[in-house]
């Protein structure tokens, strides 16, 4: 073990320190557990210290890790949440019950750490990623507030991603597509074979895949390993009923329960989805935490669950959604759901912005049907496409029957949407998370004028 002596005054400011955590981007992606689990000792192994469910997946992820936390908490156990990235400060990243992480705490403990970072290059293991750290942060600190229960959202794949190195209670692994093939493969086969390694032996699964073949995978892995398997859309299901631009409502028809009448501030068939994954993960929970599940609780926990950048609504005159979809199989969701929505709206205006090395025409492909009005922009990231490559992947006969703008800062972006919008235009940013956590801080950062159409950049 390594101990380290508390930063004093004259240590790093926060903002000091994050940089150095930034810095360890230039690491890049170092799949692989060895490393982490050797970090993790060096801190006296914090995963250790509390129980776990492990999320894996390729989209739904993150909002089923929101809502499941959000349930937990309501029924009464402390609950850590760890998601990536972050949309706007780095301390959403790690969540107890529901309060980020505290400035000084990242400082303290990112301070010990880091510490560790040179004996690991000492000792031939290389130096730990920013992920790697990052994870360790958020075990450091579950552990330190006491959690009974801490909900991980995996960073990349499963079997390899730092957060593997728990034994969870629960094993959840979410819709599976194509994303991140240089690194799980470029079939999905392989890519769900490497998010199942998520499941440990003995534990329970929960799945929610769409994609047949990596639903009968999963079945067959869960068989090798001993683990109850409870599958979503056949043992557990969300009934819709009605929809509006910020909630929908459904019946949730589960293991035992059967709860009517349910509400959640998230729009998209994709997130009845997966408030039934979330659900059927606090059924698996009820015996092993002593949880008495009680439809109230189900209620408020829903309520008050929180995911932005998840078709969220920030601004009204003209209404302005925000969705971190980056990959073909999310901007088809997206795309369907706007359909829905746009109903409506006499048209739709996208803002555009999307990282190099997507799958930029298959992201495209979903989105342009549904819309006449495009703004193309760079979000502000080092791999970050320029306006004009994403230009050149619209096909001209598609492009010539619509109307395209680049600009290359998101705020002149947001500025042009506004200025094509009309009395009942509904706009749309998406395509980058980077995208969407920048727009989300310009927009609320200004407080909207009662007017029937307010440019908040102007």
């Amino acid at each position: 073990m390594v101990e380290m002596s508390p930063p004093t005054n004259r240590d790093q400011s926060y903002d000091t320190i994050l940089e150095k955590l930034y810095t360890l981007r230039t690491h890049g992606v170092k799949l692989g557990l060895e490393r982490m689990q050797k970090l993790l000792y060096l801190i006296e192994n914090p995963e250790k210290g509390f129980q776990s469910v492990i999320v894996a997946g390729t989209n739904g992820k993150g909002s089923t890790c929101a809502i499941l936390a959000s349930l937990i908490a309501k029924h009464g156990l402390k609950v850590g949440l760890f998601t990536s990235p972050h949309l706007e400060e780095f301390n959403e990243r790690i969540v107890v019950n529901g309060e980020r992480i505290p400035r000084e705490e990242v400082l303290l403990g990112l301070h010990k750490i880091l510490g560790c970072s040179k004996l690991l290059e000492e000792q031939g293991y290389g130096h730990p990623t920013f992920f790697e750290v990052t994870t360790a942060l958020a075990f450091w600190y579950f552990k330190r507030m006491g959690v009974d229960l801490a909900v991980l959202e995996v960073g990349l794949g499963g079997r390899l991603d730092a957060t593997n190195v728990v034994n969870p209670a629960v094993a959840v692994i979410t819709n599976i597509g194509m994303d991140h093939q240089e690194y799980l493969g470029d079939t999905i086969e392989k890519i769900t074979r490497e998010k199942a390694g998520i499941i440990k032996n003995g534990c329970s699964v929960v799945c929610s895949a769409q994609d047949s073949c990596a639903r009968t995978m999963i079945r067959d892995i869960c068989r090798d390993k001993g683990c109850d398997l409870v599958v979503v859309g056949e043992d557990v299901w969300c009934e819709p009923l009605e929809h509006s631009l910020t909630t929908q409502s459904f019946n949730y028809h589960g293991l035992k329960n059967r709860i009517k009448g349910l509400d959640i501030p998230l729009i998209g068939e994709h997130q009845l989805l997966n408030a039934a994954t979330a659900l059927a993960t606090l059924e698996l929970l009820e015996k092993r935490f002593f949880i008495n599940i009680d439809p109230k609780l189900v209620r408020k926990g829903l309520l008050e669950t929180r995911c932005p950048g998840r078709l969220e609504l920030v601004w009204k005159n003209p209404p302005v959604m925000l969705d971190c979809a980056h990959n073909p199989q999310a901007a088809k969701y997206l795309a369907k759901t706007m359909k829905k929505v746009g109903e409506d709206y006499d048209d739709l205006i996208i803002v555009f912005g999307v990282l190099r090395d997507k799958d930029i025409p298959g992201i495209l492909q979903s989105l342009l049907p549904i819309t006449k009005k495009i703004v193309l922009t760079k979000p502000n990231a080092d791999r970050a496409a320029e306006p004009n490559e994403v230009l050149s992947a619209i096909p001209k006969h598609v492009s010539s029957n619509k109307k395209i703008v680049v600009h290359q800062g998101v705020r002149e972006a947001l500025h042009e949407a506004f200025r094509m919008a009309k009395a009942n235009s509904l706009i749309l940013v998406t395509g980058s998370v980077y995208l969407v956590g920048e727009a989300r801080a310009h927009l609320l950062n200004h407080p909207e004028p009662q007017t029937k159409i307010s440019d908040p950049l102007l």
